[in-house]
């Protein structure tokens, strides 16, 4: 789970570990992911392996004009990226490990790519005998991302000059540009503290 949440704690590993989910949510939309991730050199680092992909498939195209789904016409959607972490001790108490992603994303006929890089770190140390962790994660730090597809491709009519009538003409071929947006960035903190123990 720390290839998702903070890649710092992926080299306090003991062993090599896969893990896989997938899960249904509302609306037919599913979420599956599946991370592998490897300790070397002696434990004191790591490296993984992830991927995930959130959407759903086949989906009736309703419009304006066919409020009902258009017969015969099914649009998908999918968010997925494909990631490598790497992770080490610097110490007995800190760790850190970033993560670099290759990030797609598709909805119905246009997709855009883009790259992004997670950041974390983790402090453990001991607090009247008892243990305190401290961490911090930046998550999404990378480029912006735009849309292509044929979707964006259309039929205008040519704007007469000004002070001038229009004349009847065969609309012009055009493609849209969509407009590129950055990744939400996310920056947690948290802290953690042993109130009690147990002895079995």
């Amino acid at each position: 789970s720390s290839l998702h949440f903070n890649p710092a704690g992926l080299s306090q590993m003991a062993r090599s570990e896969l893990s896989a989910s997938s899960t249904s949510y509302i609306a037919d939309t599913k979420y599956s992911w599946v991370g592998l991730a490897m300790p070397f050199g002696g434990g004191s680092r790591a490296v993984g392996f992830s991927m995930g992909s959130f959407g759903f498939k086949d989906q009736p195209v309703y419009t304006v004009e066919d409020p009902t789904g258009s017969e015969g016409q099914v649009y998908s959607v999918s968010e997925s990226y494909l990631a490598v972490t790497y992770s080490q001790q610097f110490s007995d108490r800190f760790a850190a490990g970033f993560t670099g992603k290759y990030i797609s994303d598709r909805l119905g006929d246009v997709t855009g790519q883009t790259f992004a890089v997670d950041f974390g770190t983790s402090f453990h140390a001991n607090i009247g005998g008892r243990p305190i962790r401290a961490a911090f994660t930046i998550q999404n730090l990378g480029g912006t991302l735009q849309h292509t597809g044929k979707a964006l491709n259309a039929l205008v009519n040519r704007q007469p000059p000004s002070g001038q009538q229009g004349i009847p003409q065969e609309p012009a071929a055009a493609s849209l540009r969509s407009k590129e947006w950055a990744l939400p960035i996310q920056f947690r903190v948290a802290l953690a503290y042993d109130l009690f123990t147990t002895s079995m």
